[in-house]
């Protein structure tokens, strides 16, 4: 398999970005001045998300006053808001630049791993598996190793002494870092996808194939994840993954909740999804 890139070209906006460059295009240009035109919109809507937009915010936030703000006009959504405070009470945001979900696993994944030895020694464990997976899904060491190793460097200096507040200024400051990091989970996400391909390839819904699948959905950075990214990360990683939807899928404040894998057990890492976007929710 190709190695996958840590820094690609440019991609269009994601549903993270509010605003469209395509609807802003006059049509008197040519077929040419309007891509130029679309791709300079969507490189400094790009910029203006890496320049205000922290990758993951350094301390939890309250949950009611950071959201109610941004529905003041939608009373759906407000209400939804304050459903979710009934149970939750903290979030921590994160860059909404298509790797967010990877994101707030990872962040989630370490923080856990500061607070209790069980948990990290678990993770320790699992990280050992995840060479022979990424092998049985036909990855060569030249592709991973890089990325594997650094995975388990990081692993190796948390402990239940490290500060979860530390988390932020170790590995989610620098992109580069903590790109290095979200690239192996995309990694081990499509390696789970591709072992077990005869169950997956059945949810398959936006290519044909499950190797153009993860080329084009899970190895490149600034993609999206959907239901079957966090089937398989939650699968590889073995750790339970609950998302809480808040959308307009149903004009009401009921809220729907899905957890990764289905099933009773514990669920250490939740997500609050909006419209495509996650944020770690506490």
């Amino acid at each position: 398999m190709d190695p996958p890139t840590t820094t690609p070209p440019p991609s269009p906006p994601t549903h993270d970005d509010p605003t469209t460059p395509s609807s802003m295009v006059t049509t008197s240009l040519t077929p040419s001045e309007q891509d130029d035109l679309t791709i300079k919109q969507t490189q400094e809507i790009e910029l203006e998300i890496t320049t205000t937009t922290p990758l993951i915010t350094p301390h939890p936030l309250p949950l009611g006053p950071t959201l109610l703000p941004l529905y003041t006009s939608d009373p759906i959504y407000t209400s939804k808001v304050h459903t979710i405070c009934k149970t939750f009470t903290k979030i921590r945001r994160t860059r909404p630049d298509g790797n967010c979900f990877y994101r707030a696993v990872l962040f989630r994944l370490f923080e856990v791993g500061c607070e209790g030895e069980e948990f990290h020694k678990k993770l320790e464990d699992k990280w050992k598996s995840w060479k022979g997976v990424l092998v049985e899904a036909g990855y060569t060491q030249f592709t991973v190793e890089d990325f594997y190793d650094h995975f388990g460097e990081s692993l190796s200096t948390l402990t239940t002494s490290t500060p979860p507040l530390d988390l932020p200024s170790l590995y989610f400051t620098s992109p580069a870092t903590c790109d290095y990091l979200t690239v192996f989970l995309r990694i081990l996400t499509a390696a789970e996808l591709t072992r077990n391909s005869s169950f997956y390839s059945n949810f398959l819904t936006t290519a044909p194939t499950m190797e153009e699948f993860t080329k084009l959905e899970v190895e490149p950075m600034g993609k999206e994840a959907d239901h079957l990214q966090i089937s398989a990360l939650a699968a590889v990683l073995g750790v339970g993954i609950k998302i809480i939807y808040m959308d307009r899928g149903e004009d009401s404040e009921e809220l729907v909740e899905h957890l990764f894998p289905e099933g009773e057990g514990e669920y250490p890492i939740v997500l609050l999804y909006r419209p495509g976007h996650y944020d770690l929710i506490y």
